[in-house]
Parts: C-alpha cells; structure tokens; sequence
C-alpha cells in the first residue's frame, strides 16, 4: 500500500469530538475501556487520532445499528 499507507491522515481532538458526537469526557472513557481508538502523541503536550481509525470506529457504530433493528 505504502504512500505513507495511502496518506495517514491524523486528526486534533476538536475534530475527532466534531466527528463522533462525543464529550471531552465519553471520548476519554471509551478510549480507556478500550472502546474507542487511542490517541497518538505528536508532541510533548500534543496528541492526535488516525482519521481512518476514527471512521472505522464510526462505520461499526452505523452496523451495529442495523444489527439491532
């Protein structure tokens, strides 16, 4: 694939939280009940998500609503 892996593209929390729905806080739970994908740090004080893993996270939610129906 390569490409940088078709362009990983990596996403702020603004983003990410815009994305889901999700509070600062629910983002934050998910993430240590291994629910929701872990940040990666990009600086001392900086961190930021692979858009692509947030997408998956959002398309299983979709299938799991229509699985449920």
């Amino acid at each position: 694939m390569s490409e940088v892996e078709e362009a990983i593209q990596l996403i702020r929390l603004n983003v990410v939280l815009g994305m889901t729905g999700l509070s600062k806080i629910s983002l934050y739970e998910a993430i240590s009940a291994n629910e929701f994908p872990k940040n990666v740090k990009i600086s001392e004080r900086s961190s930021a998500w692979v858009r692509q893993e947030v997408l998956d996270w959002i398309q299983s939610k979709i299938e799991a609503r229509e699985v449920s129906k």
